[in-house]
């Protein structure tokens, strides 16, 4: 059973989708229309992750939509449970429940994260929405390295980095304001979702850190746009350049924090304290200013920067000393299962 903070969120059931009705999952498929299914997040996050490198005894082929539903992933599926929300006077709640996994932002994590948005972009009755981590260690880490270990071609790092950037932008462009309630640390993709939200309220001891630098590869799913945004670029080279912590009242001071808990309170009252003045507004009011502040920050030197990124990851990413490094990670983590 669920405890914590995850006790109280409701898990989101929603129908399976891109489920072909009436077909038998070990029929071949010949030849189906390319216009898509309806797909949850999981099921759109095999895409990517189904593809074995290529060999020289197995060129390259064309990847085919209409394949999607039938192809085996390499790794077992994330449950639908992982991501659970909740309404509660006008907020909408979004829990990323993995804190065994320090929330870490699988593919069909992000899917599902996406999906929950979309949901609920076109309830008129929101006036919030908050997204958290479960438990206090992590907000949100980045990606599974195991995953991504077998994305060696072009066209998978693009449609990786795609998909995963689609999730992210429908918290960007969410109609009301998304606020990060960061319980624990946002690390490497964790700290890009932070960043796509329009504001963080800081635990204590949570701290940003934009470590990509340590796997040699660059930013991704416009988490570097967000952070020169709003960090500044000085700022912004210096966090990238030296895979810097950011602690939460230095945060508040770079204005990467909107508010930090204080020590005479707990998460949930800092949290609340932030959000109160929030309640209050109608929701068409919410709707409005979030319109103006998408409007503004969106401007050429964001979309700028938003399109140099995908190129910039994808050489990063393919290059020989990513892979070394991603080796190493992998080593570390089971090094340490097996002491």
């Amino acid at each position: 059973m669920p405890h914590g903070p995850a006790a109280r969120y409701l898990q989101a059931a929603s129908p399976r989708r891109g489920q072909r009705h009436g077909v038998p999952a070990a029929c071949a498929v010949t030849r189906t229309p390319r216009t898509p299914v309806a797909a949850t997040g999981a099921d759109r996050a095999k895409r990517f992750v189904a593809s074995p490198p290529r060999t020289a005894a197995a060129p390259r082929q064309r990847p085919r939509a209409y394949t999607v539903a039938l192809r085996k992933p390499r790794r077992a599926a994330i449950s639908a449970a992982t991501i659970k929300t909740r309404i509660a006077d006008g907020v909408l709640h979004v829990l990323i429940d993995r804190a065994a996994k320090r929330n870490a932002l699988a593919q069909a994590v992000l899917g599902e994260l996406g999906d929950a948005f979309r949901a609920h972009a076109a309830d008129a009755d929101l006036r919030l929405a908050v997204v958290r981590g479960a438990g206090e260690r992590c907000f949100a880490a980045g990606g599974d390295l195991h995953e991504f270990e077998g994305l060696r071609e072009p066209d998978a790092v693009r449609e990786m980095n795609r998909f995963s950037t689609a999730a992210l932008d429908t918290i960007r462009d969410f109609p009301v304001p998304v606020v990060a309630a960061m319980n624990g640390d946002a690390i490497g993709g964790g700290g890009e979702l932070a960043l796509a939200c329009d504001m963080r309220v800081f635990a204590r001891h949570a701290r940003l850190g934009f470590v990509q630098g340590q796997m040699c590869i660059s930013t991704a799913w416009g988490g570097g746009a967000d952070l020169m945004r709003v960090a500044g670029p000085a700022t912004a080279l210096r966090m990238l350049t030296r895979a810097e912590f950011i602690a939460a009242e230095q945060a508040r001071v770079l204005g990467l924090a909107d508010a930090v808990q204080d020590a005479d309170e707990d998460f949930e009252q800092a949290l609340e304290r932030y959000l109160a003045p929030m309640r209050e507004r109608k929701p068409h009011i919410m709707r409005a200013y979030k319109t103006l502040a998408r409007t503004a920050r969106q401007d050429d030197a964001w979309r700028a920067v938003r399109a140099a990124e995908p190129a910039l990851l994808e050489s990063t990413w393919l290059h020989d000393d990513h892979w070394a490094a991603s080796a190493a990670a992998i080593a570390r983590i089971a090094a340490k299962k097996n002491a």
